[in-house]
């Protein structure tokens, strides 16, 4: 089984004021070329559904899931986990911020009993499109408390178990 994980950069348009979309065709000539059955994208932004989900992905025979829980209006950046082989949801750990689970997501391959797990640990200080800063120090600690939480959760299993990031 081939595993594929990338993070494409601010959802692979890498301006966010002016979106080069059609890189996200070059993404995707690069997934049909190595034809992986399970992709794990960081940064997805779902502003780019059309382009990188609907007519890439699907047409190249994956399934997706990606945290839409709580969509917001700001269109922040996402885990994504792509599969050819079919899969099933787990629900996102309670032990991180409602506003991290964006950057989390676990899923289990239903033919292998794979564990995977897609993560995009946040930032301890981000800023937004004015040049404001914030200061995310407690909810990275959150989310790498509960990433560790993982860790031993997956290495006690008896199940394959990745952790992709």
């Amino acid at each position: 089984m081939k595993f594929f994980t990338w993070n494409i950069k601010d959802g692979g348009v890498l301006e966010f004021d002016n979106p080069k979309v059609d890189i996200i065709e070059n993404i995707l000539n690069i997934i049909e070329k190595e034809n992986p059955d399970v992709i794990i994208i960081q940064e997805y932004q779902s502003e780019f559904y059309n382009e990188l989900v609907r007519d890439g992905l699907n047409k190249l025979s994956y399934t997706h899931t990606v945290c839409e829980d709580d969509p917001d209006k700001t269109l922040r950046k996402r885990v994504l986990i792509a599969s050819k082989e079919p899969f099933e949801n787990i629900d996102t750990t309670s032990n991180i911020l409602d506003y991290s689970k964006r950057n989390w997501r676990e899923v289990i391959l239903n033919n292998n009993s794979i564990h995977i797990l897609g993560v995009h640990v946040p930032l301890a200080v981000t800023t937004n499109r004015c040049g404001a800063k914030k200061d995310n120090k407690r909810e990275k600690k959150i989310f790498l408390d509960a990433l560790k939480t993982k860790f031993i959760e997956y290495k006690n299993s008896d199940a394959p178990c990745m952790i992709c990031g």
